[in-house]
């Protein structure tokens, strides 16, 4: 095939221009500490012009941005980041094409191709002795143009492409000459964007799989003037999801009260949960285990073994029965430090979280109802609105990356963190492919913190023990009413998981007022949650000492003596009518 490729001439006399230098002239000094990062290198601008926006990240000055041609105006806005505009006019030079005869470009005739060469130049932005180089591109003459079979097969009137139920990939060729946006529905998910010599562009898609009706879609291309639309049909199966039919809803009413295993990354760990807690955990009548994960998603190695463990616990957590129903498990992921919001990162952060969920999703793909998936646990952003944000957009690759998995996991109920019980702020609901009742929202609730967390001032919780000591909160039952009112006004259109509820061991005495007041505690957190239609889950660290969260020894299976009052007070809380 004929190739045009006098942009790319362009773009090496430019950066020949750019790094001449006298000989004899010894460079600057440069700070090699100073950095600048540029959002974009490469600019396209259609014939009509318009702005195009660049974040200029630095800790150099001053900062300037300089065209080489008068064709491209720049503006500069210092700050953190600096912004740089880059503005260019309708294009009004003369230029000549040839006249398509075809609506399409074929391997035999590339004549539709001759006259829409861009044209270059670049703008140097330098911030102190450091400089970096834009490249911008602006076409005489939009061009976007399918390839033959592509305009056959999908973009000729009265053609479509048909796929089976099951979907498969799709492959887009077309020519252009900039950077086309391209749309297409939620049902077809973008793979590769390949540029190859000249204008030539392959872009390949994924059509997932389809449970319900038959559906039409389109994908459109756009550039300039430009417009290139592709039409879609899939035909679609009518899936059994007996296996996944009950709402979250109907899984709130079933799921009396958890606890948290916390050592799925620990052999010893998970043998004596199997060799005898879980025996322990459903004879007092706790139907659900949580389970988070650390999965770090940065070795194969690391994750082949945390998921058989994983899939070890699951498996023997479903197969245990509370009454005549199955226990649930909650597969969650716990953040070790690496899924901490980092302005730097975010991208890595993104990519190993929708990793992971890719796999997990995958490995569970057929297990039913009694498998839930739970995003990821509290991380702990300071700035509130910065934490929504943040966890808005982890909450929908979540939903995303399960739902398009498939099978049982199109309809499987999810949870997600929805709420910061310390700030009191709702986190946006992600979009759920599947509208029929199928979220949680779920939240840590760890209230007061001077009484429950390790390190506590606090001594004793509640009325009762209000004259025993003056190392007692003075947050009080009435405020943690008006707490659980106001949770389930604001999240009244999910169903709620306590993800983690409890307090430390402050003593280690058994039968003491310590204990006393521990258990009253945790009844009362557990007895407001069912009350508000919650479900709450027992926090346990695994570790037996003062100071800790730990409830029942993984070396023997029992609850910890001195915590038995209060794993007694939990389970009475969630079947008050046994409990009277």
């Amino acid at each position: 095939m004929k190739k045009y490729s006098s942009l790319f001439i362009w773009a090496l006399i430019s950066l020949f221009a750019l790094a001449a230098c006298d000989d004899d002239e010894k460079p600057a000094a440069i700070d090699t500490d100073a950095s600048v990062v540029l959002s974009k290198d490469t600019v396209y601008f259609s014939r009509a012009g318009g702005e195009v926006k660049i974040s200029v990240t630095t800790n150099a000055s001053p900062i300037t941005a300089t065209a080489a041609d008068g064709w491209v105006a720049t503006t500069l806005s210092i700050g953190e980041p600096t912004e740089l505009v880059l503005k260019v006019a309708k294009y009004e030079g003369s230029h000549e094409t040839q006249d398509k005869k075809k609506p399409y470009v074929s391997e035999s005739d590339t004549t539709a191709l001759v006259g829409y060469d861009p044209r270059m130049t670049t703008v140097t932005v330098n911030c102190g002795e450091l400089s970096k180089t834009i490249v911008v591109f602006q076409t005489p003459e939009d061009l976007l143009i399918p390839e033959e079979s592509t305009y056959l097969n999908m973009c000729v009137e009265g053609s479509t492409m048909d796929f089976q139920w099951n979907g498969l990939e799709l492959t887009v060729n077309f020519y252009t000459n900039g950077e086309p946006n391209i749309d297409y529905p939620w049902w077809i998910q973008p793979l590769e964007y390949k540029k190859k010599d000249g204008y030539e562009v392959t872009a390949k898609f994924k059509v997932l799989a389809n449970y319900g009706k038959a559906r039409q879609g389109k994908i459109v291309l756009s550039y300039g003037e430009e417009t290139l639309t592709c039409l879609i049909n899939q035909k679609a199966t009518q899936f059994n999801f007996s296996g996944v039919r009950k709402s979250a809803t109907d899984l709130s009413r079933s799921m009396k009260g958890g606890w948290t295993f916390t050592g799925v990354e620990s052999p010893d760990a998970v043998d004596n949960l199997l060799g005898g807690v879980l025996d322990t955990i459903s004879a007092a009548g706790i139907n659900v285990v949580r389970i988070p994960c650390q999965l770090m998603a940065d070795t194969t190695v690391s994750l082949d073994f945390t998921f058989a463990y994983l899939k070890k616990v699951v498996e023997e957590v479903t197969s245990y029965k509370v009454g005549s129903d199955p226990m649930y498990a909650i597969i969650s992921l716990t953040n070790d430090g690496w899924m901490k919001k980092n302005i730097a990162d975010t991208a890595t952060v993104f990519s190993r979280f929708e990793k992971i969920w890719t796999l997990i999703a995958n490995d569970y793909i057929e297990s039913d109802y009694h498998v839930i998936f739970e995003a990821f646990d509290n991380i702990g952003e300071t700035d509130a609105r910065e934490q929504d944000i943040y966890y808005a957009r982890l909450n929908q690759i979540f939903v995303n990356v399960v739902r398009r998995s498939g099978a049982n996991n199109f309809k499987r109920c999810l949870a997600f963190p929805a709420y910061d019980a310390e700030t009191n702020g709702v986190t946006t609901f992600p979009a759920d492919w599947e509208p029929e009742d199928r979220l949680f929202g779920s939240l840590p609730l760890f209230r007061p913190t001077d009484y429950t967390q390790p390190g506590a001032t606090s001594l004793f919780w509640g009325e009762p023990y209000k004259s025993e000591s003056e190392d007692w909160s003075s947050y009080t039952e009435d405020q943690m009413k008006a707490f659980f009112s106001n949770l389930s006004y604001k999240l009244a259109t999910v169903p709620v998981i306590i993800n983690a509820c409890g307090s430390i061991a402050h003593k280690s005495l058994d039968g003491d007022l310590f204990a006393d007041s521990e258990a009253y505690y945790i009844g009362q957190i557990a007895t407001l949650a069912r009350d508000n239609f919650m479900v709450p889950v027992l926090f346990d660290d695994a570790i037996c000492a003062e100071g800790s969260f730990g409830v029942i020894s993984l070396s023997d299976s029992n609850v910890r003596i001195q915590r038995r009052q209060y794993f007694n007070s939990f389970v009475d809380a969630i079947y008050p009518d046994e409990a009277e």
